[in-house]
């Protein structure tokens, strides 16, 4: 019987060591459960701005353009705070990136009347953050035209551009901007076709909004035969970004104060 006791003794002390351990485990989670939530309710997304807008030829009715006379494109990109922010000119593209904030602008074009831009601005607790793209492409040629009393020019145009901001936290904001125009130049009488099309969007305090857009617009101008002209595009795209450092809700301050006693109490118990 002596026996039979302390063999049932033993296991119901080994059966409480078991749920003794099985009850610090579940502690263990509950504090650590209580101090991540604490911390990402402390730590939400930081603000940011987004914009992007492009242009190109679509279309083309009337004489042949005949002789090209290129006349070279530009890029610009820039990024608050980056020494590699400005590009040389007549370059292809333009790209500046901050790997810790993921922040960006950049800039395509090509002498085929084409441009590119976009530009990402994401703004770290406490800063303030600006990004820029910028292309332009310049494209000439010469009339080739049999017509004696020369001929219309149209060109299609097709753009497009989206924006987005988002805000974190009150006393955050965040905007986006974009810019495309194009230019039909008869150099030789000076005389043009323009259309242009430009857009912002901006968010305040927690608030979030998006936006795109695409259309097509049309360029017409008279050609006489040898006439030079000019086809000139441009795209801009601007985005900045503030989060003045947030100041953690009362909830995020309880469940991280709950999380940290309860990792401290398992400590002084020297089971963590």
């Amino acid at each position: 019987m002596d026996r039979m006791t302390a063999t049932q003794g033993a296991g119901e002390k080994q059966w409480g060591d078991e749920e003794k351990g099985v009850s610090m485990k579940y502690c263990k989670m509950v504090a650590v459960s209580f101090l991540v939530l604490g911390l990402w309710a402390c730590n939400a997304e930081a603000t940011s701005g987004y914009s992007w807008a492009g242009g190109s030829i679509s279309g083309y009715d009337g004489p042949d353009l005949g002789d090209d006379i290129g006349l070279g494109f530009s890029t610009y990109a820039y990024l608050q705070g980056n020494e590699d922010s400005y590009s040389d000119p007549y370059e292809s593209w333009a790209e500046v990136y901050d790997e810790e904030s993921e922040s960006y602008g950049y800039g395509y074009a090509s002498t085929e009347g084409e441009g590119d831009v976009e530009a990402y601005a994401n703004s770290m607790d406490g800063s303030y953050t600006k990004a820029i793209g910028r292309a332009s492409s310049q494209w000439g040629f010469r009339i080739d035209t049999e017509e004696d009393l020369g001929a219309w020019l149209t060109l299609d145009i097709d753009w497009g551009y989206g924006l987005e901001v988002s805000t974190d936290d009150l006393g955050h904001w965040a905007n986006s901007e974009i810019a495309l125009s194009a230019r039909l130049i008869n150099i030789t009488t000076g005389e043009e076709s323009t259309c242009a099309v430009d857009d912002a969007l901006y968010a305040m305090d927690g608030e979030y909004s998006y936006f795109d857009m695409g259309s097509t617009s049309s360029l017409s101008l008279f050609f006489n035969e040898g006439d030079e002209g000019m086809f000139y595009l441009e795209a801009y795209a601007m985005a900045e970004a503030s989060g003045p450092a947030s100041i953690p809700a009362p909830g995020a301050i309880v469940l991280g104060s709950l999380g940290m006693s309860l990792v401290g109490w398992l400590r002084r118990r020297g089971t963590v």
